[in-house]
Order: structure tokens, then C-alpha cells, then sequence
């Protein structure tokens, strides 16, 4: 009898746990780069209401 079968699904899974993993990397890696995005968004958002701050503060003078 061969174990040619076995092997294959052996090898199947393998592929599909390998598969598996690279999607779960790429889905942390694109999560990080969203979450960086998001905090360089909300400093840039910051620095311009400083600058619109610092603007008033001139008229003011």
C-alpha cells in the first residue's frame, strides 16, 4: 500500500498553514501601518491648530 496519500495531505496542510500564517503577518503588518498612518494624521492635525493658534496670537499684536 502507498503512503503516497498521506503525503500529500501532509504536504497540503503544510502549504495551507504556511498560506495561513503570511495572511496573518500581512494582516498585522497592514494594521500597524494604519495605526501609524492614524497617529501621523493626528499630529499633523495638531501642529496646524498650533500654527492657527500661533496665527491669532499674532493678529492679536
Amino acid at each position: 500500500r502507498s503512503n503516497l496519500g498521506r503525503r500529500i495531505r501532509r504536504t497540503e496542510s503544510l502549504l495551507r498553514l504556511i498560506t495561513n500564517q503570511i495572511e496573518e503577518e500581512r494582516a498585522l503588518a497592514n494594521e500597524r501601518t494604519r495605526q501609524r498612518m492614524a497617529r501621523m494624521r493626528t499630529g499633523r492635525s495638531v501642529a496646524r491648530s498650533g500654527d492657527a493658534r500661533l496665527r491669532a496670537c499674532r493678529l492679536c499684536f
